[in-house]
Parts: C-alpha cells; structure tokens; sequence
C-alpha cells in the first residue's frame, strides 16, 4: 500500500507542478505581451493628422493623374483607393 499511495503522491505532486509550471508559462506570455506595447507604440494625434494629410495627398495626385488622361474618378473608386492607400503603413 506504500507503494501505491507514494505513486499517487508522486503523481500528484507531479500533476500540481504541471500545472504550476503552466501558470508560470501562461505569465511570463503576459508580461512579455505587456512589456512588447507601450505608451511609445501608440500614435498620437499628430501622427494621426500627418497620415491622413499624407493619405488625402496621395489621393488627390492619384485622382488628378487618372483625370488627366480624360478618365472620371467615381467617389466609389476614390474610396477604393482612399481604402488601398491605407494599407501601406510605410508612409506618412
């Protein structure tokens, strides 16, 4: 019976180490997470005004090149490219 009840010890002590160790793991995830976005990673009202001034830059040449060759920019179609605009974060 010592041998039996020690196992289930073991297991246990085991089991609560697993588990422990999960608690460490799922933690250590969270404050890299935490440490990973700071004040510093958030854009502030200016760096908003700059890129949509930027964006709206971008799109007022884009729609003046495509009217230059006698073709109508539809407001759909300067959303459209208002909306690809947006998914080049490189510039601004």
């Amino acid at each position: 019976m010592t041998d039996a009840k020690s196992d289930e010890t073991e297991k246990e002590f085991n089991k609560r180490m697993a588990d422990l160790h999960s608690k460490i793991d799922a933690a250590q995830k969270r404050l890299e997470a935490t440490n990973q976005y700071h004040n510093d990673h958030k854009a502030t009202v200016d760096d908003l005004i700059t890129r949509y001034n930027y964006l709206q830059k971008q799109l007022a040449e884009e729609v003046s090149d495509i009217e230059a060759h006698d073709h109508h920019v539809s407001a759909l179609e300067k959303s459209v490219l208002h909306w690809i605009n947006s998914l080049q974060f490189d510039h601004y």
